[in-house]
Order: structure tokens, then C-alpha cells, then sequence
């Protein structure tokens, strides 16, 4: 699941634009708008970039603030978490 927080979007356009992003970078999984930040705050994901991990009790497993390069200890550590959220 991916959550897209940003206080500010009158005009629809940034929904339109995380769908063709999701598109063109083959996310398959379901992406989230958090409007005014409704959902992010209460959990204190209020870095961006932040990636967060969150299992099938809702739960926030992991979580990175920052910029994410593949191939690093951080990126890792993300791709584990998502196998253990995931149950694998």
C-alpha cells in the first residue's frame, strides 16, 4: 500500500498525477491520497520523503525518512520488512 500525504490539493490534479506515476512505474499495489495529512500525522510520518512498512493489523512495521537508493542496508531493511508484513 503506498500513502501519498500532502495538505494541499484543491484542484484534483495531484490525484491524477499519483495514478500516472503508479502507471508508469508499475505499482500494482494500492496507492492512497492522505489528504490534509489525516492519517499520517496521528502515526508521525512528517518527513518527506518517508517510507513506511504497515502490516495487515494496520500496524506501522518499519519505516525510512529520506531518500531511498536501491542496493543500500536501508533499502534492505525495507524489502525485509515488506516480506515479514507480508507473512514471508
Amino acid at each position: 500500500m503506498g500513502v501519498t500525504a500532502h495538505p494541499t490539493d484543491d484542484d484534483g490534479t495531484e490525484a491524477e498525477a499519483v495514478a500516472e506515476t503508479a502507471r508508469e512505474e508499475g505499482m500494482t499495489w494500492a496507492t492512497f491520497l492522505d489528504r490534509g495529512s489525516a492519517w499520517a500525522t496521528p502515526v508521525a510520518l512528517d518527513e518527506r520523503p518517508h517510507f513506511a512498512i504497515v502490516d495487515k493489523q494496520g500496524r506501522v512495521a518499519a519505516e525510512h525518512h529520506g531518500r531511498l537508493t536501491e542496493g543500500t542496508p536501508e533499502f534492505d531493511g525495507l524489502a525485509s520488512a515488506i516480506e515479514r508484513a507480508l507473512g514471508g
